[in-house]
């Protein structure tokens, strides 16, 4: 838990957390993403809050407006504010760039439509093991693992989830890929929850 290495998250992945990010096409997410990797080293050298640079909600409607100019990222509602002449320039430059570049440049988003399976009930399993994890841990469950992070886990996929990686793979992701493998039982013990591989180590 002292190693800076574990807290390591990838900017460049930040922008599959936006809200409301898909709403976005595949042109409008590869300037999302670099606007997105640009915030979160801007927030982490001014060690403030990402949404004092800029919010979810303004990256998204600019990258749907498709700004290319300083004045086309000022019609969108507070950026004038949020935005130095300076700091307006650079992020149009990025979403210029990123919205002229060619489709083979352009992200795909994992995009959650009627044929994803339900993952109710593994994704009540996996809450309740993240529950323990972090109640012995004294980390507190969303800043161990977000419900988004979760259901993306419990549906298959594996990239650009913040869970499996660093700190957090460590103190539960692993244990999550192997209980959604099968290798993993939960049951209880009285009022509380048991953890046991099916070689029979707890």
């Amino acid at each position: 838990m002292c190693d800076p290495a574990r807290f390591e998250s990838d900017e460049r992945e930040r922008y599959r957390r936006l809200k409301r990010v898909g709403q976005l096409s595949r042109k409008q997410l590869a300037a999302a993403r670099e606007v997105a990797a640009w915030r979160e080293v801007t927030a982490q050298k001014r060690n403030v809050p990402r949404k004092w640079v800029i919010t979810d909600e303004q990256i998204v409607e600019a990258c749907k407006r498709e700004a290319r100019t300083i004045d086309e990222l000022f019609m969108v509602r507070g950026m004038r504010e949020k935005l130095n002449t300076r700091d307006a320039r650079t992020v149009a430059g990025l979403m210029k760039k990123a919205l002229e570049s060619g489709p083979q440049s352009w992200p795909e988003l994992d995009r959650s439509g009627r044929n994803e399976p339900n993952v109710d009930a593994p994704l009540d399993l996996m809450s309740a093991l993240v529950r323990l994890r972090a109640k012995e841990n004294g980390v507190a469950f969303p800043t161990l693992a977000s419900h988004d992070d979760l259901v993306r886990m419990a549906r298959g996929y594996r990239q650009g989830i913040d869970l499996l990686r660093g700190w957090r793979r460590a103190l539960v992701g692993e244990e999550l890929i192997e209980l959604l493998e099968g290798k993993l039982v939960l049951s209880l013990d009285g009022h509380d929850l048991r953890v046991t591989r099916l070689d029979g180590e707890e």
